[in-house]
């Protein structure tokens, strides 16, 4: 994993498949259009 000040935090007891002890923070958008066809029921 690429390390890098402030990106990454640390788990509260280590991975069991993979015995890491860290994760990347995520980031994501939505797209307020989405919420609204989401909120009048009209997603796919």
């Amino acid at each position: 994993m690429v390390k890098r000040n402030g990106e990454s935090s640390p788990l509260p007891v280590p991975d069991v498949l993979t015995g890491a002890t860290e994760y990347t923070k995520q980031c994501f958008w939505i797209n307020s259009d989405y919420i609204l066809d989401v909120i009048e029921g009209k997603t796919r």
